[in-house]
C-alpha cells in the first residue's frame, strides 16, 4: 500500500505537448530546495499563434513578448512599458540589441515587398522577394536598419559591443557591420549543414557556430577563417554559451552531458551530468562567470560549479500551486537570476507568462 507522502508524477499529452502534473499527498516530506519566487505575471492581449516567444533585454530589466503587436514589459512588476506594433506575419526572430535601443525581427513568411507596401526600386530594385531582418527602434516604436536576406532567417545574434551582427540563413551564417565600416554581409566558411546556432566571444574576436548535425567550429571574425573545431556532439539541437571572460565554452547538445571546454587547449574542462530525460530548455553563466545555471523542461532550476561541474544548488518550479503545470516553455535572464515561464494551458485564450526570481 502506498503511503500518503506518495508523490504521483503523471505526464498528460494534450496537442501533441506534454505536460508534468504532480501531485502531492498531504503528508508528503517537503522539499528542503527553495521555491521561485513569481515577481510578475504578464497576460499578452497581442495577437499570437499559439504560444508566444520571450526574450529578455540584456540587462534583464525588460521582457518582450512575440504576437501582434510586439509587446515591452517592465521584468520587476509585470507592467506594460511599449507596444511595437509592425509588419510581420508571425515573427519568428527576436532578440534585443546589447543596449537595450533596438529589437531585431524577422518572419519566414514576410518579404521585403510586404513589409514595405511596395515594390523596392533604385539601389534596392530586386530586392523586393528577399527576407528582412529589422531593428525595430525600441524608443521610437518605428523600423530603423533593415538587413536583406535571400531566405528566410533562423536566427540572429548581436556582438556584446552591438557593434556586429550575425544572421543565420539556412547552411549559411553571415556577420554584419553595424558601424558603417563594411558595407554588406561576410560569409563565414560553413561546411557543416543546417547551422543551429551562432554565438560572440564577450570580446567580439571569436565566433561559435553549431550545426544541427552536432559540429561546433570557432572562427574569426576579422579573417573570416576557422580556428578550432570541437568533436561532434550528435544529429541534435546544439546549445553553447561562453564565459563571461571568454575562456571557456559551454556546450550541450541533446541528451548528452553539458560540457564546458577550454579555448587555450581545447580540453573539456568540466561535465555537468544531466538526468537523461531532463531537456534542457536553457542555461546561461553567472555574471561571475563561476556557476553555470539550468532550465529544464520538468521541474527545476539547478546551479553548477563552472570549475568542478557538479551541482551546488536547485530552485523548485511551480511549488505551492495545486498540480501546477510546470512551464516547457521558457528562458533564462542574461544575470541567471530570473526566469520566464509560459503557460501551455493558456495557449487557447489569453496567453500568460511569468517572471520569477531564482533564490539559490
Amino acid at each position: 500500500m502506498l503511503g500518503a507522502a506518495f508523490a504521483v508524477l503523471l505526464v498528460v499529452a494534450c496537442g501533441g505537448v506534454a505536460f508534468l502534473v504532480v501531485n502531492r499527498g498531504s503528508g508528503a516530506a517537503r522539499d528542503a530546495a527553495p521555491c521561485e519566487v513569481v515577481a510578475a505575471t504578464i497576460t499578452v492581449t497581442g495577437a499570437v499563434e499559439g504560444l508566444p516567444d520571450v526574450t529578455f533585454s540584456a540587462d534583464g530589466r525588460t521582457v518582450a513578448t512575440s504576437g501582434q503587436p510586439v509587446q515591452l514589459w517592465n521584468a520587476d512588476t509585470g507592467a506594460p512599458l511599449k507596444n511595437l506594433t509592425h509588419r510581420f506575419r508571425d515573427l519568428t526572430v527576436m532578440a534585443f540589441s546589447p543596449d537595450g535601443k533596438a529589437l531585431a525581427m524577422a518572419s519566414d513568411k514576410t518579404r521585403i515587398r510586404d513589409f514595405l507596401g511596395f515594390e523596392p526600386t533604385g539601389a534596392a530594385a530586386g530586392q523586393g522577394g528577399m527576407y528582412p531582418l529589422v531593428l525595430w527602434n525600441v524608443e521610437t516604436g518605428g523600423p530603423g536598419d533593415l538587413y536583406p536576406h535571400g531566405s528566410p532567417l533562423d536566427g540572429v545574434e548581436f556582438s556584446r559591443d552591438g557593434a556586429s551582427l550575425a544572421t543565420i540563413e539556412g547552411d549559411d551564417v553571415y556577420l554584419w557591420d553595424r558601424t558603417g565600416r563594411t558595407r554588406g554581409p561576410q560569409a563565414l566558411p560553413v561546411t557543416e549543414p543546417h547551422v543551429g546556432g551562432v554565438v560572440f566571444s564577450p570580446d567580439g574576436k571569436l565566433v561559435a557556430v553549431a550545426s544541427s548535425l552536432g559540429a561546433v567550429v570557432l572562427y574569426d571574425p576579422a579573417t573570416r577563417r576557422a580556428v578550432r573545431t570541437f568533436e561532434k556532439f550528435g544529429d541534435r539541437y546544439t546549445q553553447m554559451r561562453f564565459s563571461p571572460d571568454g575562456a571557456h565554452l559551454a556546450i550541450h547538445n541533446g541528451g548528452a552531458p553539458l560540457k564546458i571546454w577550454n579555448l587555450t587547449t581545447g580540453a573539456a574542462v568540466a561535465q555537468l551530468d544531466l538526468a537523461a530525460d531532463d531537456y534542457l530548455v536553457d542555461f546561461v553563466y553567472s555574471a561571475d562567470g563561476r556557476s553555470l545555471v539550468t532550465l529544464d523542461q520538468t521541474t527545476d532550476y539547478r546551479r553548477w560549479d563552472a570549475a568542478t561541474g557538479q551541482q551546488t544548488g536547485r530552485v523548485r518550479k511551480a511549488c505551492g500551486r495545486r498540480n501546477a503545470v510546470a512551464a516547457q516553455y521558457g528562458t533564462l535572464s542574461p544575470d541567471a537570476t530570473r526566469a520566464t515561464g509560459v503557460d501551455q494551458r493558456t495557449a487557447g485564450g489569453p496567453k500568460q507568462v511569468e517572471v520569477v526570481g531564482l533564490p539559490f
